[in-house]
Formats: structure tokens, sequence, C-alpha cells
């Protein structure tokens, strides 16, 4: 870069050096000048006298800044009291709620710490047989009832796609109702209808089966896991007759032995296994120290 002659007067009264920026403006070419009029259009340097540009950009992305804040806030909303408050509800204290959570085979009996309304905490059940304790999966379990995909306001939760237009629209229970019973329907026996469900403790949803069963003789239920646990159904089933579920009482082993088994990590009884099997590492306990051998092909945390 070299220095520029023409604005030499107006560098000596700053007492800031100015340079050349390219041979194009050394040479003043006709080209040069086309160029800084697309990049700076007429009245684009136009900023109030006595203000640098770095200043004027800094006031401008300020400017720009406080917009964008202002329309990134929640819209309003009023929170309106209980016309008819429910018995034993006291605004602004929380209370607890008894429920249950499953996943892959297994069942966690929780305590939900709520407020006005709102599940905020998870805690064990402790009041139940097997509610010894939580895991990262059932504590994030309570995101998933603040999940936007599942709560879409007033847009509704349903959707219907349309595979004509390659779109989903917004449906509602009712229009639900109307689609599915003409396809009940039409099932007659139900030769041609499938449920696909996963795998459930609940005899609730055992109780929905069978009347479907009842109601569609012919109909195809399908169990699917994503998670299978069919070699330990099919080895109690040559053992005992019967599809179980092993309980160990792990409190009461003096020597454990796990083949290829995590029985501490992924079994279905991780947490009633792990609460047992700590309840014996005490080396000062009453009935002593139990003692664990594992024998597997890889890295679990029982090993």
């Amino acid at each position: 870069m070299t220095p520029n002659d023409s604005a030499s007067s107006s560098s000596s009264k700053s007492g800031k050096p100015s340079y050349w920026r390219s041979l194009s403006e050394l040479r003043g070419s006709e080209a040069f000048d086309q160029y800084l009029d697309r990049e700076f259009p007429v009245a684009a340097s136009e900023f109030p006298e006595g203000v640098s540009r770095r200043r004027w950009m800094q006031l401008m992305g300020a400017s720009l800044a406080f917009a964008g804040v202002a329309g990134c806030r929640y819209p309003e909303e009023t929170i309106e009291p209980f016309v008819i408050r429910p018995e034993g509800r006291v605004p602004g204290e929380s209370y607890q709620r008894a429920t249950n959570f499953e996943l892959a085979g297994r069942v966690y009996n929780l305590l939900i710490s709520c407020v006005d309304g709102r599940p905020l905490k998870i805690e064990p059940n402790t009041e139940h047989p097997s509610g010894v304790g939580t895991d990262s999966y059932s504590q994030a379990s309570i995101l998933g009832l603040y999940d936007p995909d599942r709560a879409r306001d007033d847009e509704g939760f349903l959707l219907r796609n349309s595979k004509e237009e390659n779109r989903s629209y917004v449906s509602d229970w009712s229009e639900f109702n109307e689609y599915f019973s003409s396809v009940l329907e039409s099932a007659g026996k139900g030769s041609g209808l499938a449920i696909v469900f996963e795998s459930s403790r609940s005899p609730s949803v055992a109780r929905m089966l069978n009347a479907v069963k009842n109601r569609f003789p012919e109909v195809t239920l399908c169990r699917y896991d994503s998670i299978n646990g069919d070699a330990m159904r099919q080895a109690t089933t040559k053992a005992l007759g019967v599809a179980s579920r092993p309980a160990y009482d792990l409190a009461s082993a003096e020597i454990v032995v796990a083949i290829q088994a995590d029985i501490l990590g992924n079994d279905s009884g991780m947490l009633n296994n792990a609460s047992g099997f700590a309840k014996r590492r005490d080396p000062l306990a009453e009935n002593g120290m139990n003692r664990l051998y594992v024998v597997e092909g890889g890295y679990t945390n029982t090993g």
C-alpha cells in the first residue's frame, strides 16, 4: 500500500495516515469509480457528522439487536384463578402424584412433584415394592411432557398425511374417529386387520387387547420391541412352561455369578438388583460381604 497524496491534507488534520487500497484507486480508473458506485450506493455513506464509521456501525448493530430481542418475546398470557379450586390445592405450593413409566420392559414407579398442574421433578415411589430408585431414562421422561411436537397448542396434535399433495394437515379426534370407524366396519372379523404394539405390563393394555380380540376374532396382534428380550422369554417357556421374567433377591445371595448377563446394567430389574447387591457390599455387614463373579465377552456395568 502507498501513501494517498490526495488525502494528505485531510490526513494531516486527523493525524492518521491514509493509503491507497488498490492499484485501480491509485490510477483513478473508470472501472474503480463504477465499482465504488455499486459498493456504496447513493446516500449509503450519509451518516451524522462527527460520528465515525465504526461508531455508526455499532449504533446500527445495537438497533438491530434490540429489534431482534423484541421479536423473540413470549406472547402475553393471562393466568386466571380457579373458578372452583380443587380440594387440597393451594396455588404456588407443590404436591406429589404417583404414576409409573415403562421403557424396554422396565417399569418405574414414580412420584411426580407438581406446581399448579405442571410436573417438575421425578422421585422414586418408595412406598411401592419396586420403587427403589430412578435412572437417567426415568428422570428424562418428564421432558416428553414438554415436547413441542406433542403439544402444538391451538394447531392440534393429530396430523393427517396426504400422499396426493405430499403434505400433512392438522386433524382432530372427531375426524380420526370417523375414519377409524369406517375401517373397523369394513374389517369384518378382522382378517385384514393388524395391530402393532410394544410389550407392556399394564393390565389396562392387556384388557383392551382382549376386548379387541373378542370383537375381531381373526385380528393379528403384532408385538414389536426395539430392545428384544425373546431369549429370556424362550428360556423360561422351556424351563417353566410359561414366559416369565426373573426377579433376583441379591440381598440374600452370598455368591453372585453372572454369565453374559448384565444384571446391574441393561436388565429389566436393574434398579432392584443394584439396590439388593449394594446392601451386601459392606465388609462389616452382619451377614458378611458378598462375592461377584462375572463371565462376559465384553465390558458391562456388572463386570
